[in-house]
């Protein structure tokens, strides 16, 4: 007997629905359900698998999104911030490499002392003292006190008196504001040095200054060794700004001077990188000034 069935399909015998090889022919109720089973063969899927899949490639078209969204959002405010700079005082720091970059903001305080340094204590500059890269010190003079003591005065040693709550260099100054204190005086008074050893009449010899006090009449002064040393009070890189100091402070400084230092032999460590970099950006800055005024200043640090 012939068959009519086509080439390669076979009849099933459990839902007696036909079917071609290599292909899933569903069932009754999966074609009711919409649903294939679990284990339809190779061909087959697992709903639940897909559907995490699903889930998936979802949350990462999201994420995706979101990226993107941030990345324009923050370029735009980089786009900001750059128009921003560009109306303030930016210097443009540029390294050896092209790509390498820093953008400094300056304060107008900041401008102006750059401009000063570059311009005061450049190299070969008067302010700079004959002394490369210097820094600027203000010392004020301070003193130790020792006890005074005749045996080891040897005259060259510096002797102050302790008189009134204050201190004087001066013997014969103690002597005069004692004697103008109760009337006027246009005496010349004589120092310690000028009557040691003198005999005079109704006093005596002088051989020390408790005498020399005695025959003023000034009582109580001491009088003691003074040891002197110069104390550091502030640091600067630029002269003048080291003199403007010395006379804003003049108040509670008493002597002072600005000691000019070199910034160390040897010194390997970043002073003198430092110094460069600022005299670098100051001189940019100078020469901003003399050209376009709308040209953002760059130092180039190679």
């Amino acid at each position: 007997m012939v068959s009519s069935r086509p080439y390669g399909e076979r009849r099933n015998a459990t839902e007696g629905v036909p079917y071609k090889a290599g292909r899933i022919n569903p069932s009754p109720t999966a074609q009711r359900t919409g649903r294939l089973p679990c284990n339809a063969g190779e061909s087959g899927s697992n709903p639940a698998k897909n559907l995490k899949g699903e889930n998936k490639v979802a949350e990462e078209k999201a994420n995706n999104a979101e990226n993107k969204a941030a990345e324009e959002k923050a370029n735009n405010e980089e786009k900001q911030k750059v128009r921003v700079l560009k109306g303030r005082n930016l210097v443009t720091v540029c390294l050896n490499d092209d790509d390498a970059a820093v953008a400094a903001v300056l304060t107008p305080k900041q401008r102006d002392f750059l401009k000063l340094f570059a311009k005061r204590q450049h190299g070969g500059a008067k302010d700079n003292f004959c002394t490369n890269r210097p820094i600027h010190i203000v010392q004020e003079k301070c003193y130790e006190y020792y006890r005074y003591h005749l045996d080891l005065d040897d005259g060259e040693m510096d002797v102050q008196f302790h008189y009134g709550n204050r201190w004087y260099k001066d013997e014969a100054d103690i002597v005069r504001k004692t004697i103008e204190s109760t009337r006027i005086c246009d005496l010349l008074i004589p120092t310690y040095k000028e009557l040691f050893g003198q005999d005079i009449d109704g006093f005596g010899e002088i051989k020390s200054y408790a005498e020399y006090f005695q025959y003023f009449g000034v009582p109580n002064v001491d009088v003691s060794f003074a040891i002197s040393h110069w104390e550091d009070k502030a640091f600067f890189f630029i002269f003048r700004s080291a003199i403007e100091y010395k006379v804003s402070q003049a108040h509670n400084l008493k002597e002072t001077r600005i000691n000019t230092e070199y910034f160390g032999y040897g010194n390997d460590g970043e002073y003198e990188h430092f110094y460069d970099l600022l005299m670098e950006m100051g001189q940019a800055l100078l020469e901003d000034d003399e050209g376009d005024k709308g040209n953002t200043p760059s130092v180039n640090c190679g």
